[in-house]
Formats: C-alpha cells, sequence, structure tokens
C-alpha cells in the first residue's frame, strides 16, 4: 500500500495509529499547531463539526521511506465557525460557505503499517 493510499484512508477516518507519536499538525496561514498524534485525531473529529469537506483533489504527491508531501485542492462548506481555517470569525458571516482553496501538507506517517 502507498503512503498517499494509507495518508487518504487516514483523512477518510483518523486513526492515531497511522500517525508518528510525536506527529504535528500546522495551519501555516493561522498559525495554530495540534501536536501528538492522539490530539491531531481529536482536532480532525472536532473540524468535522464545524466544517464538511466536499471535495479534495491531490494535484501533486512525493513520498519519501515514511513520509510525503501533498499539494492539494480541497473544497470545505463551513457549517459552525471558521475552525482552524478562519479561527475567530463570526459564524454568521461564513455559514453555508463553500470555498476552494489550496493545501500543502507534510506528514510523517508511521512505519511500522503493512
Amino acid at each position: 500500500m502507498t503512503l498517499e493510499a494509507i495518508y487518504k484512508g487516514f483523512l477518510a477516518h483518523p486513526s492515531a495509529n497511522v500517525l508518528t507519536s510525536n506527529a504535528a499538525f500546522n495551519y501555516i496561514p493561522t498559525s495554530t499547531t495540534i501536536s501528538e498524534a492522539g490530539a491531531i485525531v481529536k482536532h480532525f473529529h472536532a473540524q468535522s463539526n464545524l466544517l464538511k469537506k466536499k471535495n479534495e483533489v491531490f494535484n501533486n504527491v512525493v513520498e519519501g521511506r515514511n513520509s510525503l508531501c501533498v499539494e492539494s485542492e480541497t473544497t470545505i462548506v463551513f457549517n459552525n465557525g471558521g475552525g482552524a481555517y478562519l479561527p475567530g470569525i463570526d459564524e454568521s458571516m461564513i455559514c453555508d460557505r463553500v470555498v476552494t482553496i489550496p493545501l500543502v501538507c507534510h506528514a510523517i506517517l508511521s512505519t511500522n503499517l503493512d
């Protein structure tokens, strides 16, 4: 199984066993950082209450031995605030708004995966 497939599986169903124990997730524009695999999974579940991902297209993927870098085009709908993408924005300003944004993600995945 490729790292890209494993990462897509993680995005669909976040699980801490896919990530390294010292994993970190960073939103560069907002300086939001979530550290540790368990906290990242909790964060993904919390984000699913705030926004819905309608579509995600991986435009470019570079894989290393246990890491990958993904450039994607992601379409989301804000349901209940801006989440980590737009923290502090009044919900009434963005509720039900659909946006398509480019994302770059670097993920270091557990090497224990088969």
